[in-house]
């Protein structure tokens, strides 16, 4: 049997996944979701080719030891179970998102960080974890986390050093040190206590990656290195410039991500465009970039997209081309409105907006945005919210405090997005 195609078991009463499993040494995908599950079979870890793993809504206590010989795992479903501790995930270098929510884990193997080097989702909500191991930092490129509802007194101010992460969940803890009100004011506002928090002991052990290096002291990565990971991570090192030799060989080791972030880029670096063959995703957030060039429409491939915290007033009109465009993240920059050529880039589903000085919501033009799911207009200069926006439905993130209208008011954006959008939906003139 060499079976390819996705297979979906869930929403039955399966008690033991079918014996032979093993064989299918070229799947892709498994469901075993909603059914009656005790345990995965030891031979599951003969599926190789496996890139997403779903066993949701079970009663599976411990996963097999060598769940690592999963090689090329991407997405790993477990919520729901009765999961104790985590498996060694050593080889499991793949891993983009994990979800263990609802289950008894009650600490995070710390010989397990290293293993992460794409991670960028990790969800263990409503678990029983009493410490967040302060090497959690060595998740370099993580994005979101979520710790709510578990055992936790304290939060290492390590995790303020994480140089990606848009989203932290932590309320539902019994923390000492960091007060309710605080975790209620948003991700930034905590990440910025816990950076005030930092101390030299805390750096202790910590990787020179997260301290100044000298551009003229750098060791760019070779070919063969970032052809193991398809990453060209170049963060904290203080650069201003790349030699053109290290785009040539990221080239060829076929890189897909290249991570600029936290450095002291002046201008964009057009190298990066002769890189389009393969390039999905770029992360040039934390820099001094004042204006971005037209060439960038070249990077056809792009899907994510960080220019968080430059100095950007304005995008090119050319980037309305770039409809592969699933994220893009502008917050904290000096925008005055929306780029108009954002509006044209119908492939969005992320859109980063806040903490800029956006004086209005352009409502026609973000109406043809019809794919976005997340959209952060947080801590701009926005009087009015036009009711229209009630109609984007799709919307399941709307975030909008922090800006100086009168309505909704505050009680309606405390109650989530629904409550936002059925809000305006009311105020609608017929």
């Amino acid at each position: 049997m060499v079976n390819t195609c996705p297979q979906d078991l869930s929403q039955n009463k399966l008690k033991n996944i079918p014996s032979g499993i093993g064989f299918l040494v070229r799947l892709t995908e498994l469901d075993v979701s909603n059914n009656q599950l005790g345990e995965l079979p030891p031979d599951i870890v003969n599926l190789r080719s496996l890139v997403k793993l779903s066993f949701n809504h079970n009663s599976i206590k411990h996963l097999p030891e060598s769940l690592g010989e999963l090689r090329k795992l991407q997405l790993l479903y477990a919520q729901h179970n009765d999961i104790e501790e985590l498996p060694d995930f050593t080889g499991c270098e793949c891993l983009q998102e994990m979800y263990f929510g609802n289950n008894y884990i009650q600490e995070i193997p710390v010989e397990n960080l290293d293993n992460f080097l794409h991670l960028k989702i990790l969800e263990l909500r409503d678990n029983q974890i009493t410490v967040l191991p302060k090497e959690i930092f060595k998740l370099g490129h993580l994005l979101k986390l979520d710790l709510s509802n578990n055992e936790l007194t304290e939060i290492p101010a390590t995790l303020s050093l994480l140089p990606h992460l848009h989203s932290l969940k932590i309320e539902g803890n019994k923390l000492k040190h960091i007060r309710a009100d605080l975790v209620r004011t948003g991700t930034q506002r905590i990440l910025q206590f816990l950076r005030d928090k930092l101390q030299d002991e805390d750096l202790e052990g910590i990787s020179s990656d997260f301290k100044d290096v000298p551009a003229d002291h750098c060791v760019f990565p070779d070919r063969y290195k970032m052809r193991n990971g398809q990453i060209l991570n170049l963060t904290m090192k203080n650069l201003s410039t790349i030699p053109t030799e290290v785009f040539k060989e990221a080239k060829e080791a076929r890189v897909t991500s290249v991570d600029l972030c936290k450095n002291k880029f002046g201008e964009f670096p057009m190298d990066l465009t002769t890189m389009s063959d393969y390039l999905t995703e770029l992360n040039l957030s934390v820099n001094n970039l004042k204006e971005i060039p037209l060439e960038i429409v070249k990077l056809t491939k792009l899907k994510f997209l960080d220019l968080s915290k430059n100095l950007l007033i304005s995008l090119p009109a050319s980037m309305s081309e770039m409809r592969n465009l699933r994220e893009l993240a502008l917050a904290n920059n000096r925008f005055l409105k929306i780029p108009m050529c954002i509006f044209e880039m119908t492939g969005l589903e992320i859109l980063m907006l806040n903490d800029n000085s956006l004086a209005e919501i352009d409502i026609d033009g973000l109406k043809n945005l019809t794919r976005l799911a997340t959209l952060n207009l947080s801590n701009n200069n926005i009087s009015f919210v036009p009711p229209e926006l009630g109609n984007m439905t799709q919307l399941r993130c709307l975030e909008l405090k922090g800006n100086s209208f009168r309505q909704p008011r505050y009680a309606v954006l405390e109650q989530g997005t629904e409550s936002i959008l059925s809000y305006l939906r009311d105020k609608i003139v017929q």
